[in-house]
């Protein structure tokens, strides 16, 4: 029952912080999409579909730090990438499709923090 009495909490205003968003990489955020992919592939049980686009993942973070100066701090979740989403198909090929599934869901909250 509600009490009509009550007065109902008040809204603080939102937070608003000056600090500029940091910009956005679109290396990352495509190997980022491919990740997303597999992991819906995987969600449905589309093994291949999931591995392909684990593949692409691979393939960009490869050709991102091919193309960047050594000292990028970028790199450093490139090669992230590139180990953890290698991980991930090993556990698909042992039939670990849920740990593999959870496990790229940690490395696409990884690359997002920055």
């Amino acid at each position: 029952m509600v009490d009509p009495n009550r007065r109902p909490a008040a809204i603080s205003p939102p937070a608003i912080s000056s600090a500029p968003l940091p910009a956005a990489d679109s290396d990352l955020e495509n190997v980022g999409d491919q990740i997303a992919k597999a992991i819906v592939h995987l969600n449905r049980g589309r093994r291949e579909a999931a591995l392909h686009a684990l593949d692409q993942a691979q393939s960009a973070s490869r050709r991102a730090l091919a193309n960047r100066p050594v000292t990028d701090k970028v790199n450093e979740r490139l090669k992230m990438a590139l180990r953890e989403t290698e991980q991930a198909r090993r556990q698909i090929a042992r039939g670990k499709s849920v740990a593999a599934a959870l496990a790229l869901r940690k490395l696409a909250r990884q690359l997002d923090a920055g």
